[in-house]
């Protein structure tokens, strides 16, 4: 039985083999052809044989499309490359832990991701110059507290506003930054900013003099530190856990939320956009 695309192309051929091929160079059937009438001749032919070409490809293109219809799938298909599209790359996605405390839905750890959601690399600042560096010339980055990888799995890698900023999304899909609504409404469920930090810490990663009133809303805060961007010094500091905020009070400043040892308090201050801090989110 003849395959379908064989048998069209068979019946085309056919039809048009006369008209190619059915004169014979040997037969001038009374017309004296001389050295330009067969150059002329054979030009004529080659644009009909490109032509018929053209006419085979559009056939193959119309036999493909009725066994797609019939579910008949052709033998020995090649695929054809296609030009200019390249693969869309696999970002993978960042696995998150995450708490409902109230209305809202916080990640529990610290984010720790070197790429932005669209797959972006961020910046690793692999020294306090560097850092320095890329603080001036506002270009998004992060690195590790103290610069040392083995804190990476425990408290996460600090970042600069300007990663938190970054209009290609800190923050993996379904989630973002949390602003100082966000943070005012955490704080506000968990008793007020003068009273709730005990219970978003783990009490035992603090050792100070309130780590027995453990956490109660499994905030999970622990000391991570930060680092201090000022234009006198840019050192890391233990002082206690801090996390951006993605509100900015000016071109050099955005606002922060923290919590320090030996206090109940949920501070707020101001920080250089430059500085170095821990980042957590909130479910869309």
């Amino acid at each position: 039985m003849i395959h379908l695309r064989n048998y069209f192309l068979l019946l085309f051929i056919l039809s048009t083999s006369n008209f190619i091929f059915g004169q014979s160079e040997n037969t001038n059937h009374g017309y004296e052809y001389n050295q330009e009438d067969c150059a002329v001749k054979l030009t004529e032919k080659e644009e009909v044989i490109k032509k018929q070409r053209n006419e085979i490809e559009k056939l193959h293109q119309k036999i493909e499309l009725l066994e797609t219809k019939l579910g008949i799938k052709p033998k020995n298909k090649e695929t054809k490359p296609q030009i200019g599209k390249a693969p869309k790359p696999v970002i993978p996605k960042p696995i998150l832990t995450t708490v409902t405390i109230g209305s809202q839905t916080w990640t529990n750890t610290n984010l720790n991701i070197h790429t932005f959601r669209n797959g972006d690399s961020i910046t690793h600042a692999q020294s306090i110059e560097e850092w320095m560096e890329l603080g001036k010339q506002k270009i998004p980055a992060w690195c590790w507290h103290e610069n040392d990888p083995k804190t990476d799995s425990k408290i996460g890698k600090l970042y600069n506003w300007y990663a938190v900023n970054d209009p290609r999304g800190l923050a993996p899909e379904g989630y973002h930054i949390p602003d100082e609504k966000d943070w005012n409404t955490l704080i506000q469920y968990l008793g007020g900013e003068l009273d709730a930090a005990p219970k978003m810490r783990i009490g035992k990663e603090w050792g100070d003099s309130i780590s027995n009133q453990d956490d109660k809303s499994n905030f999970a805060a622990i000391p991570a530190g930060w680092i201090i961007a000022k234009p006198e010094v840019t050192t890391f500091s233990t002082e206690g856990a801090y996390w951006w905020c993605a509100t900015q009070l000016s071109l050099k400043f955005a606002w922060t939320r923290f919590l320090v040892f030996n206090s109940r308090e949920v501070k707020s201050f101001c920080f250089p956009k430059a500085s170095g801090l821990a980042v957590r989110c909130v479910k869309d």
